[in-house]
């Protein structure tokens, strides 16, 4: 969920059984104690097997991203989509095109992007999962970005954030004033931290569990 400007909430979720769930949006407007929710529309359009979105809101844009997976765990992609506040309905979704990922039998079983969003039209997508039998079924963190979301070729060549032995999962990304990008996850039994300003990010452990 993220708020806006107008201090409206903006929520999306994920809604149904595994291979039949899609992508909900809806936003609600407080007042005093309670808030009226909008009647929710469906983010992903005709897509199913959807799962795990995020949100981000800068100024009047919204953004969602989130992974679907056909067939079983091993074949996922990442999808986003955007629109303006004021629009009614959610454009038809678009691939990642380079974000297709396969994730091992050990839970969580589904990419989990997340997205992040800056004024200048910057935006960046951060995911989990494991891409070649190098990594013998370990997830590691990718990292993409993109200066005009409207093209979808503009988008950079994922980079790996993690790149360890261990698992990694669980990312979250956030853009500082600086133009700094941070992204935290998980790997075994630590939280990770990693921050860059020319895709070069460099890991830091920040606590064990």
């Amino acid at each position: 969920m993220v708020v806006g400007q107008d201090g409206k909430l903006h929520v999306v979720w994920e809604e149904g059984a595994s291979t039949s769930a899609v992508i909900y949006y809806a936003y609600g407007t407080a007042s005093g104690a309670n808030v009226s929710w909008s009647q929710p529309i469906t983010v992903s359009g005709t897509m199913t097997d959807c799962h795990r979105p995020s949100i981000a809101i800068v100024g009047s844009r919204l953004y969602v991203a989130w992974g679907q997976r056909v067939g079983d765990q091993t074949n996922q992609d990442v999808y986003y989509s955007t629109k303006l506040v004021s629009a009614g309905t959610w454009p038809a979704p678009t691939k990642l095109p380079n974000g297709h990922i396969a994730l091992g039998n050990t839970a969580p079983t589904y990419v989990s992007p997340r997205i992040e969003a800056a004024s200048d039209g910057r935006v960046i997508i951060v995911w989990d999962g494991y891409v070649s039998a190098e990594q013998n079924g370990k997830e590691d963190i990718y990292f993409s970005e993109t200066m005009d979301i409207a093209d979808s070729g503009a988008w950079t060549e994922r980079s790996n954030v993690s790149a360890n032995a261990g698992a990694s999962y669980g990312p979250a990304v956030v853009l500082d004033n600086k133009r700094v990008v941070h992204v935290i996850w998980i790997d075994e039994f630590s939280v990770l931290h990693s921050y860059s300003q020319y895709q070069v990010f460099l890991p830091l452990v920040l606590k064990n569990r």
